[in-house]
């Protein structure tokens, strides 16, 4: 993997957390196939916009790429790595949300308000900011992390009437991975949550990141960064 697929593939998964929860499809973000149509379509935004932006941004890419093609690092963490510091750093928050809680931009003349969405963080996972929280030596900390709030909360995997449980917060809140809730996922029978059936929106594109991974073959034990 390049500099350049890399920065095709945050570039698509920037497009992407900017649809519909029920039109979010990550597996186009990390499938090789859909990185050259990227790459056009940045190109033309080059051309027609008359700056380089992406070939700056391009060039964050390096040390990420590097990492994967000289075996420091894998596809199934860069995976893992990228969509779980989006909702870490995020808390989980897709919707950039104003001091008021507005959601929206200020409408322009004759224009409709738009969302504001937090876009991936192009500069900081292209220095591999925060990759040491995948590393396996860490998962002794967040595991022990997972126990000590199970003796606080009746149970950290039940659901409420939202779909919700006291884990999804712990990974919004950055005390455990997306890596660790997979795994519990798995172990229990995906908490018997209904997706389709899920009603908030940002709730809702975090299951379907963890439903991607899950079908992406994604395990603990394939998760790390050696440095």
């Amino acid at each position: 993997m390049n500099k350049n697929e890399v920065y095709a593939c945050l570039y698509l998964l920037n497009q992407e957390i900017r649809k519909k929860a029920k039109d979010v499809d990550y597996s186009i973000c990390f499938d090789p196939n859909y990185w050259p149509i990227a790459m056009d379509d940045m190109e033309r935004e080059a051309v027609y916009g008359g700056l380089k932006v992406h070939e700056y941004g391009t060039e964050r890419m390096v040390k990420i790429a590097n990492a994967i093609t000289c075996g420091v690092t894998n596809m199934k963490t860069f995976e893992v790595y990228v969509l779980g510091e989006y909702i870490r750093k995020n808390h989980g928050c897709f919707l950039k949300r104003k001091k008021n809680g507005e959601l929206f931009a200020p409408k322009g003349k004759g224009k409709r308000k738009k969302p504001v969405y937090n876009p991936i963080d192009i500069e900081s996972i292209g220095q591999l900011d925060g990759i040491e929280f995948y590393k396996p030596e860490r998962l002794h900390d967040q595991v022990g992390a997972l126990k000590a709030e199970s003796e606080k909360v009746v149970s950290v995997l039940d659901i409420d009437s939202e779909q919700k449980n006291h884990l999804y917060k712990l990974v919004c809140d950055g005390v455990v991975g997306i890596h660790i809730y997979l795994h519990l996922w798995r172990l229990n029978d995906h908490f018997k949550i209904n997706i389709d059936t899920v009603e908030d929106e940002e709730y809702k594109k975090f299951l379907k990141m963890v439903k991607f991974l899950d079908e992406s073959g994604v395990e603990l034990n394939s998760v790390f960064y050696r440095l």
